[in-house]
């Protein structure tokens, strides 16, 4: 066929030519397009299907954490300390809400409260999505099952079953058992964040028991994968591994001693500012109570305080988040005078029949007068414990004032306080126990960058000066005493086979000291509470004796000290002490009482009797 001429002159190719090349060009583009789909398709298939496959998965499986119960506190005798009460959790997984939020905000509003703002900020604050929870709300079944109901409408919202804290004694027990909180940011981080077991919306212990043991308290989480839809409500469990409670623990406290003593204090607390009590069983060390006021209730700290409440507690010039029975130390006063008698008898400074004239004071070469509460007379060393005689004690560390023979000085002094303990926490469960202070001359110039007087030794004998020690190291050294000189650390914790094997009960040492000394200051202490005639014929008139049983022998050493800006009347205010420990012949209880203001050690003594009272239900 010719070729057609257009109209401009040029030649064009016959129509079913023209049609041929078009077919080859679309041809062409069509084949060009269908390789590269199917190349992308191979691609996507061959090269990228693993990934976009667990990306589908991800999208249809979600792996639920499961609580577990946290282990809780009975007394020696199995009465609970405390519950764990069933609540609801709502939560939010940000990574599974819907693009545009906003509709399922105002949802939410309807039924937990709030504002959609206040939900848009929590989530947006969401510390780590790839964990993906928030708790928006901690509620009842009642309101748990009102979400239930609407979980369709509610995407990435879910429900989880856990439990609160339930303290049943509050305040009586708050120092001892502590509490449980939010997790902080340092303690999360702590546990080794995300590879930890802890999730940001956890509680942990935040003091006493609660925080220290912890790790046997919390147990281990339990898991469920289960399948979801595309509005992240679950389908159905596909896999579950079950969580493991934590270890329930048994304490040495006797709840109802706790009890009394609580209330005892409670009554005179206005007066006494701060006051403290530990009873302790002399044969193993396990504390039977311990009692701080102060306090605080701990069930309040668990729920949550407001800002203000908060404020007040903090500010409280009472300190009542402080356990002052081990995070307080003050000077022991004359309840010192149990470790200067055995050191004294043990470093051969006097013998039990050594007697030495009280005229009410000594006089120190330079004028210095040391007074003595009394003028005692002839004093041996049991009517000195007995009349709490300083002016005995004053000279068995610094020696007779003409220089006519020495003292023990206060190096060594020092060393048969470490003997007992003191200068050094005791151990016990529990966190924040301060050390107390065991002072020599090394230690005063080290520390204060001055040198050791002659006048420090002497006041050193009663527990003055320098020397302070909490009312838990008192107790123990009371319990010492009473089971004839072995040490134990004390405890609240019963031993537990599956992390030990009661090694923390046994003894940790013996005081150096003959059993004929020991029997000597015990004799001392106990004339504490009589009225007599020493067997090298001192008479005494016991610092205690108003307090003494006729149903059990009680054993006891009163102590005071002086503290503080002298009065409107030229006298220090003082501090009363009560060490103690009964029966005397076969111990099964000891302690300390210690009372910041008040009329001083006699009062400290009149707890303590009605301490052995209580225990031993005398009426």
């Amino acid at each position: 066929m010719a070729a057609l001429t257009s109209i401009d002159g040029s030649l064009r190719p016959p129509p079913r030519e023209m049609s041929r090349r078009r077919l080859l060009v679309l041809g062409a583009a069509g084949a060009t397009g269908t390789l590269t789909l199917t190349g992308r398709l191979a691609q996507m298939q061959l090269v990228e299907g693993r990934e976009h496959r667990a990306r589908a998965e991800d999208n249809r499986l979600r792996v639920v954490r499961e609580p577990a119960r946290r282990g809780v506190f009975t007394d020696r005798n199995g009465l609970p300390l405390l519950r764990n009460r069933p609540i609801y959790r709502i939560l939010i997984t940000p990574a599974e809400l819907p693009e545009r939020p906003a509709e399922l905000y105002r949802r939410l509003v309807k039924l937990i409260g709030g504002s959609p703002a206040d939900l848009e900020r929590l989530t947006r604050r969401a510390r780590d999505p790839g964990l993906g929870l928030l708790v928006l709300a901690t509620t009842d079944r009642s309101l748990a099952q009102t979400i239930e109901q609407h979980i369709d409408e509610l995407p990435g919202v879910s429900v989880e079953a856990t439990s609160a804290r339930e303290y049943i004694d509050g305040g009586v027990t708050s120092h001892v058992v502590g509490t449980v909180g939010p997790i902080s940011a340092e303690q999360f981080d702590a546990t080794g964040a995300a590879r930890g077991p802890y999730r940001p919306t956890d509680t942990i212990g935040k003091n006493g028991l609660e925080l220290t043991l912890e790790a046997r308290l919390r147990g281990r989480a339990g898991r469920r994968q289960e399948e979801i839809d595309a509005g992240g409500r679950p389908v159905r469990t596909l896999a579950r591994e079950p969580s493991t409670a934590g270890t329930d623990i048994r304490l040495t406290i006797d709840l109802a001693l706790q009890r009394d003593i609580h209330r005892m204090l409670s009554e005179r607390i206005a007066q006494f500012g701060v006051a403290s009590a530990v009873v302790v069983d002399p044969r193993d060390g396990g504390v039977l109570a311990m009692v701080h006021l102060p306090t605080f209730g701990n069930q309040e700290l668990a729920d949550g305080m407001s800002e203000r409440a908060m404020h007040r507690l903090l500010t409280d010039p009472g300190h009542p988040l402080l356990n002052g029975t081990i995070s307080s130390a003050w000077p022991p006063g004359s309840c010192f005078k149990i470790i200067t008698a055995l050191a004294a008898l043990e470093l051969g400074i006097v013998k039990p029949d050594t007697m030495m004239e009280c005229g009410g004071g000594l006089q120190l070469p330079g004028g210095t007068f040391l007074g003595c509460w009394a003028a005692h007379g002839k004093q041996d060393m049991l009517s000195a414990l007995a009349n709490s005689c300083d002016t005995y004690f004053y000279q068995l560390v610094g020696g007779d004032p003409l220089g006519r023979w020495d003292g023990m000085g206060p190096d060594r002094l020092a060393e048969w306080a470490r003997h007992f303990g003191l200068g050094a926490p005791t151990g016990i469960e529990l966190p924040a126990e301060a050390a107390g202070i065991v002072p020599d001359p090394n230690w005063k110039q080290r520390t204060i960058g001055e040198q050791w007087y002659h006048g420090d030794t002497y006041i050193s004998a009663i527990g003055q000066g320098f020397y302070t020690s909490t009312p838990l190291q008192m107790a123990m050294v009371g319990a010492t005493m009473a089971n004839g000189g072995t040490r134990f650390r004390p405890h609240l914790t019963t031993a537990d086979p599956s992390v030990g094997n009661g090694s923390e009960l046994q003894p940790i040492g013996r005081i150096p000291a003959r059993p004929e000394n020991i029997a000597l200051v015990r004799e001392g202490v106990r004339a504490g509470m009589l009225i007599g005639t020493s067997p090298y014929g001192a008479r005494y008139y016991g610092t205690s004796w108003t307090g003494n049983l006729k149903e059990i022998a009680i054993a006891g050493k009163t102590g005071t000290s002086e503290y503080g800006v002298r009065g409107p009347d030229g006298k220090l205010p003082t501090h009363g002490w009560f060490t103690f420990w009964a029966p005397h012949e076969n111990p099964v209880i000891a302690g300390a009482v210690f009372i910041k203001h008040g009329r001083g050690a006699q009062e400290a003594g009149v707890i303590g009797t009605r301490i052995v009272k209580a225990y031993f239900g005398i009426v």
